[in-house]
Protein backbone atom coordinates (compact mmCIF):
# COMPACT_ATOMS: atom_id res chain seq x y z
CA UNK A 1 0.00 0.00 0.00
CA UNK A 2 1.46 3.50 -0.77
CA UNK A 3 0.59 6.16 1.37
CA UNK A 4 0.73 9.96 0.18
CA UNK A 5 0.97 12.93 1.80
CA UNK A 6 -1.38 15.43 1.78
CA UNK A 7 -1.20 18.50 -0.64
CA UNK A 8 -2.25 22.05 0.56
CA UNK A 9 -0.89 25.97 0.72
CA UNK A 10 0.16 26.69 3.76
CA UNK A 11 1.22 30.11 5.34
CA UNK A 12 4.31 30.81 6.79
CA UNK A 13 5.52 26.94 6.40
CA UNK A 14 8.15 26.89 8.67
CA UNK A 15 5.54 27.62 11.64
CA UNK A 16 3.13 25.35 10.49
CA UNK A 17 4.65 21.91 9.93
CA UNK A 18 3.50 19.74 7.79
CA UNK A 19 2.69 16.19 8.54
CA UNK A 20 1.75 13.20 6.60
CA UNK A 21 -2.05 11.48 6.46
CA UNK A 22 0.29 8.60 8.36
CA UNK A 23 1.53 10.41 10.53
CA UNK A 24 -1.93 11.89 11.73
CA UNK A 25 -3.67 8.90 11.60
CA UNK A 26 -0.91 6.86 13.56
CA UNK A 27 -2.14 8.88 16.18
CA UNK A 28 -5.37 6.76 16.59
CA UNK A 29 -4.53 3.61 15.36
CA UNK A 30 -5.90 2.19 18.55
CA UNK A 31 -9.15 3.83 19.28
CA UNK A 32 -12.06 1.74 18.11
CA UNK A 33 -14.05 5.05 17.47
CA UNK A 34 -12.15 6.47 14.89
CA UNK A 35 -13.33 5.21 10.96
CA UNK A 36 -11.58 5.74 7.85
CA UNK A 37 -12.99 6.00 4.18
CA UNK A 38 -11.52 5.19 1.05
CA UNK A 39 -11.94 7.40 -2.32
CA UNK A 40 -10.52 7.75 -5.32
CA UNK A 41 -11.89 12.08 -4.62
CA UNK A 42 -11.86 14.04 -2.31
CA UNK A 43 -15.60 13.31 -1.44
CA UNK A 44 -18.58 11.20 0.49
CA UNK A 45 -21.29 10.79 -0.67
CA UNK A 46 -23.70 8.18 -2.54
CA UNK A 47 -23.40 8.25 -6.52
CA UNK A 48 -26.79 8.04 -8.10
CA UNK A 49 -24.81 6.67 -11.31
CA UNK A 50 -23.49 3.95 -9.37
CA UNK A 51 -22.61 0.87 -11.71
CA UNK A 52 -21.37 -2.00 -9.68
CA UNK A 53 -24.02 -4.24 -9.72
CA UNK A 54 -22.53 -7.11 -7.06
CA UNK A 55 -21.89 -4.11 -3.97
CA UNK A 56 -24.58 -2.61 -2.39
CA UNK A 57 -25.00 1.46 -2.63
CA UNK A 58 -23.79 3.09 0.38
CA UNK A 59 -20.93 5.04 2.15
CA UNK A 60 -18.51 2.21 3.19
CA UNK A 61 -15.87 3.06 6.35
CA UNK A 62 -13.93 0.33 7.79
CA UNK A 63 -12.27 0.36 11.89
CA UNK A 64 -8.99 2.27 11.73
CA UNK A 65 -8.21 -0.22 14.25
CA UNK A 66 -8.74 -3.17 12.24
CA UNK A 67 -7.59 -1.56 8.63
CA UNK A 68 -4.25 -0.57 10.66
CA UNK A 69 -2.71 -3.64 10.52
CA UNK A 70 -2.45 -3.79 6.56
CA UNK A 71 -0.21 -0.40 6.78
Amino acid sequence: MNIKELLEARKEPSKNIKISAYDILKRYKNNSDIYISFTRIEKIGINPKFTYTDTPIGIFAFPLKEIWKEF
